[in-house]
This record gives C-alpha cells, structure tokens and sequence, in this order.
C-alpha cells in the first residue's frame, strides 16, 4: 500500500429522483409567495374598507349603484363561449402522439 495515496468517498445517485419535495421544491416557494401575495391583498382591502367606514359620513357612500349591464353582457359572453371552447379542445385530448 502507498503511504501518500488518498481515498474518496463516491456516491451512487443514480436512484435518486430528480425532483424535490416540501422547501427545496421551487412549486413550493411558488405557491408561498402567491398565498403571501392573495393575503396581502385580502388585508390591504379589509383595512381600505374599515378605514372609509369610519371616515365616511354616511355609509354606505351617497353614489349610485354601478351599471351592471356591461359585466352581465360580458358573463353572457363568457357562458356562451364554454361549449365551442369545449368542443375545440376535445379532438386535441383524443388523439395521441406519432412514435
């Protein structure tokens, strides 16, 4: 045996996935910063709301009820595109790659 000769340790990672679990996963800070980011905004609008109850004279504020024809003509629209929305993605489902 040589005196000045060092062994490395190796390691077989073959077997292991390539994927992570739990904090390590990038999915996973994703989805923390997005529920991060939908509380903010749930808090910054409850506290926007009691802030203008308590400023306002009378509430709720003295300006007339929004026209709703607009959003229920663009609802009208979105139902109705749900049918060829659907029939158009079903041939796409149904077929399957070339080898």
């Amino acid at each position: 045996m040589k005196t000045g000769m060092k062994t490395r340790a190796v390691l077989d990672i073959r077997d292991l996935p390539e994927y992570a679990f739990g904090h390590r996963s990038i999915m996973w800070w994703g989805t923390l910063g997005f529920v991060a980011i939908e509380g903010t905004v749930f808090v910054l609008a409850l506290t926007s709301y009691f802030y203008l109850r308590a400023k306002a004279l009378q509430w709720p504020l003295g300006v007339p009820p929004p026209d709703l024809l607009p959003g229920i003509v663009n609802s009208a629209i979105l139902f109705a595109s749900l049918y060829p929305n659907q029939r158009a993605s079903a041939p796409p489902r149904t077929r399957t790659r070339p080898a």
